[in-house]
């Protein structure tokens, strides 16, 4: 609905709990990483696949222009923008986050404010 009125996707994507994080793991190497596919699932349907050679600008690019223009301290999270599959989501869909064959992460909307 925002998007259709035109506006900025901050308010599309900026509001609490918008930023689902799965434990850390440790980063095995910008090679390893090129290997594996990552991929949001949604009830059960590949919905998003991405890769990161596939990224406009590489990891290391992002981490220096993010610590020369905003400063980047330990424990930072830099956010990238999403592979093609962006979609809605509703009360009781089911998320995970798979890299590779490994699902790192789960969740499950629940819209209710309490």
């Amino acid at each position: 609905m925002l998007k259709k009125k035109g506006y900025p996707w901050l308010l599309a994507k900026g509001f609490p709990n918008s930023a689902i994080l799965t434990q850390f793991i440790e980063f095995p190497s910008v090679e390893k990483c090129k290997q594996f596919d990552f991929a949001l699932w949604k009830n059960g349907e590949q919905v998003q696949l991405g890769n990161i050679q596939n990224m406009i600008f590489d990891l290391q690019t992002i981490v220096d222009f993010s610590a020369l223009h905003f400063g980047l301290g330990k424990g930072d999270i830099i956010f990238t923008g999403t592979p093609e599959g962006v979609g809605p989501a509703a009360e009781g869909d089911h998320f995970a986050l798979k890299w590779g064959e490994n699902t790192l992460g789960e969740f499950s909307v629940s819209l209710n404010n309490k």
